[in-house]
């Protein structure tokens, strides 16, 4: 997975690893700050320690609950979030919101693909969108 498909800037031109994190910064926690535009070169960027905890986050296999959910392969959740609604850049993912919301919408999609009738009806949506 390509850790930094997801760079976010701040109106100041600060660097984050995520959007979420760009948002948790705008309210006052600059905790995942990697850097300004002004100074900051990409191979900076890669090993800085924030971009080494999203790396590792990244993969499920570090963390034990995920790595035996059968919705590891679709499913990351940013550092940020569970910092943020944790205090914890790990999560704490038995009691974790966002991982509850993830694997019911991963259910959902995927029993409506087994269904003939609303599988066409989710493909006609990528149709729309032009892919």
């Amino acid at each position: 997975m390509d850790v930094f498909c997801r760079l976010a800037y701040g109106p100041d031109g600060s660097i984050y690893p995520s959007d979420e994190a760009r948002l948790l910064a705008a309210n006052g926690d600059a905790v995942f700050r990697m850097g300004s535009v002004a100074d900051a070169r990409y191979a900076d960027l890669l090993g800085h320690p924030v971009a080494k905890l999203s790396a590792a986050a990244a993969y499920f296999g570090s963390r034990p609950r995920c790595s035996r959910c059968v919705w590891a392969a679709y499913c990351w959740i940013s550092p940020a979030v569970h910092y943020a609604a944790q205090g914890d850049p790990w999560g704490r993912l038995q009691s974790s919101d966002r991982c509850a919301i993830q694997r019911g919408v991963f259910g959902l999609i995927f029993e409506r693909l087994c269904d003939a009738a609303k599988r066409k009806t989710l493909e006609s949506w990528l149709e729309y969108s032009g892919r």
